[in-house]
């Protein structure tokens, strides 16, 4: 099923059933209570610089795999090229052990190349979970909301009403794979399909796929998030500062900085549809009614409809 008019709003994986399933899936994004008053006020969700997210394996463990891949099937000698090629600045044997925290890549000569950025954001296929609830513990309790977004309709903020191919930016969605086998599967896929092409085509493929698609695979050990991911992939000429956040036609998005961790992380604000979000969850140990009739004001002042207000069900003491 197409959700979408604009091509440029691509599942993960592109072949089989779309991530999205008949148009139901949710997506839940914990928060902090300063992030979440952010974000319902000024109807604006962060998807943050992918460099500085806290696995500190984003970005290099789809090379692990990949490069683990190739060693263990040799009938793909184009595609050990190109990424011999790509890697030859780093330390294959570190990359493997996910101890290279910035890998190095090699332009690719004769081919033009736009430099793109791609930016995150972090949603769990499920609500009330006490794993992402314990990122927002402080002060021996759970400070922190769950927002639930509902996908398909948060995804039409970048969409368009009519078909069109040619736009800044790009937007894939889809859940993150965590199990080898699967990760494998794709990965045979990418390459298999690769293989025959010309060297440098290969090599801009690799390269394109590791900056977008590469972030949907993690390390099994944080299966327990069950991520459905939104990436955004945009031109770096494309980004704009200070000004305000828009979607649709004219394509552009707002660049800005935040503070988190002491580090300043360069991040794009978009634009959340009124329609977007159905259900808000607060966390353990909140006294319900006082919380609840805060959450309820907030919604209606800035124009959120049919927005359900649920207590976390997770029966911790303290």
């Amino acid at each position: 099923m197409n959700h979408f008019n604009s091509k440029s709003i691509i599942p993960f994986p592109e072949e089989g059933a779309n991530p999205l399933g008949k148009n139901r899936c949710m997506g839940y994004h914990y928060t902090s209570p300063a992030a979440f008053l952010s974000i319902i006020e000024n109807k604006e969700i962060r998807f943050s610089d992918v460099r500085y997210m806290n696995d500190k394996s984003e970005g290099i463990y789809f090379l692990k795999i990949l490069v683990e891949f190739l060693e263990k099937n040799k009938s793909f000698p184009n595609v050990q090229e190109a990424v011999n090629f790509l890697l030859d600045q780093n330390d294959l044997t570190k990359i493997k052990k996910l101890q290279v925290p910035s890998p190095i890549y090699r332009d690719v000569p004769k081919l033009k190349y736009e430099k793109s950025r791609t930016f995150l954001m972090c949603t769990s296929r499920k609500p009330d979970l006490l794993n992402m609830w314990n990122y927002y513990i402080r002060n021996n309790s759970y400070e922190g909301y769950c927002i639930g977004f509902h996908m398909p309709r948060f995804l039409k903020t970048f969409d368009t009403k009519k078909e069109e191919t040619n736009r800044p930016f790009i937007v894939y969605y889809g859940k993150v794979i965590y199990d080898r086998k699967l990760q494998d599967q794709q990965i045979r896929k990418l390459v298999g399909g690769l293989e025959k092409r010309p060297i440098n085509n290969i090599k801009i493929g690799l390269k394109h796929y590791i900056n977008t698609r590469g972030y949907f695979f993690k390390h099994k050990s944080f299966k327990g998030e069950e991520e459905f991911r939104v990436i955004i992939s945009i031109k770096e000429n494309n980004m704009i500062y200070k000004e305000k956040s828009t979607t649709g036609d004219d394509s552009k998005l707002k660049k800005d900085f935040y503070i988190r961790n002491g580090l300043i992380v360069p991040y794009l604000s978009v634009s959340i549809p009124e329609d977007a979000i159905s259900r808000i969850y607060l966390p353990p140990l909140s006294e319900e009614e006082i919380a609840k009739k805060g959450v309820q004001e907030l919604i209606g002042s800035v124009g959120f409809k049919d927005v359900k207000i649920c207590k976390s069900q997770i029966p911790v003491r303290y």
